[in-house]
């Protein structure tokens, strides 16, 4: 953090995600910050104070990885980081859900996923995703579907938008694999999974100009704690 005399001030970051149940409803410190690898900053404003969102990715265990949504601000007392708060609303969903300090998704280790912010579209889109078998509390068997969803800033809150923001479907076959997003030391490679995000933007596009529109139906007009 650079003061005002031009000195920088740094933070030591201490992980404690692999020893909390709760990492979604409570707002941290330094000392107790869930980790992620951040690849990107996202800068918005609300009531003259600035909002850091930070989009990062944890390689979770040995079956699934997380991307985490987090939000950092300064105090305004002594400086210090704080991460998370009562920022990810639910409330436009059709089921609601309690206000989150901090978002995730959890997926299966070799599934390319996107999860970054869209300029044109100010929002923040990520992947629906969905099990490849029977069991849904599998999340290291999640892997993305082909349509989206996202967040909008408004109010100084990220809204969740529930609805698929594209509905083009990838093929069979078209779902990227394991050795299209790694690098040549197994570790994942960010921008390729971007690429191929960007790509299944550009054919759900596509998609949605070749699809005819449906004509109208005029008949039918007229704050916890963490544990």
């Amino acid at each position: 953090m650079n003061q005002p005399d031009g000195s920088l001030k740094l933070f030591p970051l201490f992980d404690v995600s692999m020893f909390t149940g709760k990492p979604t409803d409570s707002v941290r410190s330094n000392r107790d910050w869930i980790g992620a690898i951040y690849y990107r900053i996202i800068q918005k404003s609300y009531n003259d104070r600035k909002y850091y969102t930070l989009l990062g990715f944890d390689d979770y265990n040995i079956s699934s990885n997380k991307k985490w949504m987090e939000v950092l601000t300064f105090s305004r007392s002594n400086g210090e980081p704080i991460f998370g708060g009562p920022y990810f609303s639910f409330q436009e969903d059709s089921v609601r859900r309690p206000l989150q300090y901090r978002f995730n998704i959890e997926y299966k280790k070799d599934a390319a996923t996107r999860f970054n912010y869209d300029p044109q579209m100010d929002m923040i889109m990520y992947d629906h995703l969905v099990p490849e078998g029977d069991e849904p509390n599998r999340k290291d068997s999640y892997i993305p579907d082909g349509d989206f969803e996202g967040f909008k800033w408004q109010d100084g809150m990220w809204v969740h938008v529930e609805k698929k923001i594209f509905e083009f479907k990838l093929k069979d076959g078209q779902f990227p694999q394991e050795q299209k997003v790694r690098d040549e030391g197994g570790g994942i490679n960010e921008q390729k999974l971007q690429e191929q995000s960007e790509k299944n933007i550009q054919k759900s596009e596509k998609a949605k100009k070749a699809t005819p529109a449906k004509p109208p139906d005029r008949a039918k007009r007229g704050r916890p704690k963490d544990n």
